[in-house]
């Protein structure tokens, strides 16, 4: 016979491994369905990690040791090419160029998913419905928000209803709608009709979901918001009727919806929602918010979406993720790269930049002192093999004659005819615009020959290393904050590359639209946004040039080098100038030091002792 403290005890353990059963299936339905996350409270860690939320710059490439020789396949070596004479024609179809720009696939894969998980018979068509009310930006937010679609859902079509012309900033930073369109061919642009835009013209709950229910009944599909960011939602989650996933108070989250479940006008979004207590193909699910990623880690096993929410997400761009180690940084990463991993350059020493040096010089004229310093500084500090000067008349003037009479530099210097270009894919290039003429030159240059390029009004300090010429594309940001919305812009007037590298090419191409209505677009601007899709491509070195204005130095790695206020003379940011840069480029205007021989040898303080040390390498001092 059993005691009745033996039956209690055998009672209170079923009840225990029930109540256990019980919250194990609660845990496993809302890791399937992303739901519930109620409590929205709790310390954000992005909040503590990104104080700053317009900009957080790439780690300063010298905190980190520089890449050493690799002993294997024959090490850093000679192979680097010393001159144009004698090199193999350019592959035709440039063997390492990448192909389109985005990998879209299964989100957190760079394949496409099973075609079996796809093709499954009875899903709601995956058509996807955005709504855009207003005339305003489409920024880097947005655009991971449609990136996560296709990567999550891989919809036939995605129908983007605007209410008004979508703006973009006076720089043209913002062109994410037009890259989108441009890599994705199913994107359809519909101006809203007088029923959708009732949609944009009421902040009423109800009537919002109304039109969107409405929308959706015509020929089923998908409505996702525009600050949700869909994450795993496989293709058998579209066997429903319904699947309301709409935050409470906001259009944010999604809604499956298949064709003519509304019987007539009269029917309301609420009267479907009362069939999720009676029906299994009529769900309700919500969202996760940003922060819950914190707490999960796990990006494979978190909700179906996210929702994008709270004044650090306002506004933030690529540069903020390139090298952010948290969840958010991994995530973001995912939906924009296709992978997790930070993208950095790495070198390779198979093969070496060519150690020879590019100057372009069009119009003609004579060469100043400051030209002059800058080739021999090319010649005997840099210490290329040979130097290019290539233009459209050769300099005139006693310092050109100088180059090419004297002994250790007359055969070492060498003149290139070149007719600047007036075109290029068609689009025309003012004759006074001499800058964008040279940045085309320039980047057809590294792609037929490769090398080091200088601008005439920069000098070399110090010579580039042997593991420096091992990255493909190298240059370095411009100090001026001129081109907001920019985070940054990409100067490239010391840069050096490998021939035909995958970078100079995709940088030519981007030059089929010019916008020469915005100074230094092509040149300066649209680089930065190429490195932004292609950050392992080109090698920002925070300490390859600093540039200096009104005589006034702002060196890039320094804290807050966009600030004016703030440079060499005030901030002591160039102890060691020997040893802190490769190369000094004073944009404008000359420095006075640098008029003539005897101002330069009368000067004194760095200009001075700058200006002397390439007199002393080239034996002239």
């Amino acid at each position: 016979m059993v005691s009745w403290r033996a039956l209690s005890k055998r009672l209170r353990l079923l009840l225990f491994v029930a109540i256990s059963a019980v919250v194990i299936c609660l845990a496993l339905s809302s890791l399937h369905s992303g739901a519930p996350w109620a409590d929205d409270s709790g310390a954000v860690p992005l909040q503590q990690q990104r104080q700053r939320q317009r900009r957080r710059r790439p780690a300063v490439e010298d905190e980190e040791p520089r890449h050493r020789a690799r002993d294997g396949g024959g090490g850093v070596g000679s192979r680097g090419a010393s001159s144009i004479e004698g090199q193999a024609p350019l592959p035709l179809d440039g063997a390492e160029e990448e192909r389109g720009r985005y990998p879209i696939g299964a989100f957190g894969a760079t394949g496409a998913p099973q075609v079996g998980s796809l093709l499954i018979e009875g899903l709601v068509p995956p058509d996807v419905h955005y709504l855009w009310c207003g005339s305003r930006w489409f920024e880097f937010k947005h655009y991971l928000g449609l990136m996560s679609v296709l990567r999550a859902i891989s919809p036939d079509k995605i129908y983007f209803h605007f209410e008004q012309k979508i703006e973009t900033d006076e720089v043209y930073y913002n062109q994410w709608l037009d890259d989108l369109k441009y890599d994705y061919p199913w994107i359809e642009m519909k101006q809203m009709d007088s029923q959708v835009v009732r949609y944009c013209a009421t902040q009423d709950y109800d009537e919002r979901v109304q039109v969107i229910v409405r929308l959706l009944n015509d020929d089923g599909g998908m409505f996702v918001g525009q600050n949700t960011w869909m994450l795993n939602f496989p293709a058998r989650r579209r066997l429903v009727d319904l699947d309301f996933g709409l935050e409470r108070y906001t259009t944010e989250g999604y809604i499956v919806m298949r064709r003519g479940l509304l019987s007539d006008e009269s029917t309301s979004y609420r009267q479907l929602l009362q069939n999720t207590r009676r029906s299994d193909r009529y769900l309700r699910s919500t969202c996760a918010k940003i922060h819950h990623i914190y707490r999960r880690g796990d990006l494979d096993n978190v909700s179906t979406c996210a929702i994008l929410s709270g004044h650090l997400y306002e506004r933030f761009y690529p540069i903020d993720i390139w090298e952010l180690e948290d969840p958010f940084g991994r995530l973001v990463r995912r939906i924009f790269y296709g992978t997790e991993e930070v993208r950095r350059p790495v070198p390779t020493y198979r093969e070496l930049v060519p150690n020879i040096g590019h100057m372009i010089w069009i119009g003609g004229g004579a060469m100043d002192y400051l030209f002059y310093l800058s080739l021999l500084s090319m010649l005997f500090v840099a210490k290329v093999d040979a130097v290019y000067l290539h233009g459209d008349a050769e300099p005139a003037g006693d310092y050109w004659k100088e180059i090419k009479t004297m002994e250790q530099t007359k055969d070492r210097v060498r003149f290139i005819m070149r007719i600047p270009p007036h075109q290029i894919y068609q689009g025309d290039v003012q004759p006074f615009y001499r800058a964008l003429m040279s940045d085309l030159i320039r980047v057809d240059l590294m792609i037929k020959y490769g090398g080091i390029y200088t601008d005439t009004d920069a000098i070399w300090v110090k010579p580039l290393t042997a593991e420096d010429r091992g990255y493909e594309a190298v240059a370095s940001f411009d100090w001026v904050d001129w081109s907001w919305p920019f985070p940054d812009s990409v100067n490239f007037g010391i840069s050096y590359g490998k021939r035909n590298a995958p970078f100079w090419r995709i940088f030519r191409d981007s030059m089929r639209v010019l916008h020469n209505d915005v100074h230094g677009f092509s040149g300066v601007m649209m680089p930065y946004k190429l490195l932004e899709k292609y950050p392992h491509l080109l090698r920002i070195d925070r300490r390859l040039q600093v540039i200096c204005y009104h005589s006034k130095c702002h060196p890039i790695y320094a804290p807050d080098y966009h600030n004016m206020s703030k440079d060499h003379t005030n901030t002591n940011s160039i102890p060691n100038w020997r040893q802190d840069v490769n190369a000094f480029h004073w944009t404008h205007p000359n420095p006075t030091e640098y008029t003539n021989r005897s101002t330069l040898l009368a000067a004194d303080g760095m200009f001075a002792e700058i200006g002397r040390n390439v007199l002393r390498a080239a034996n002239l001092l």
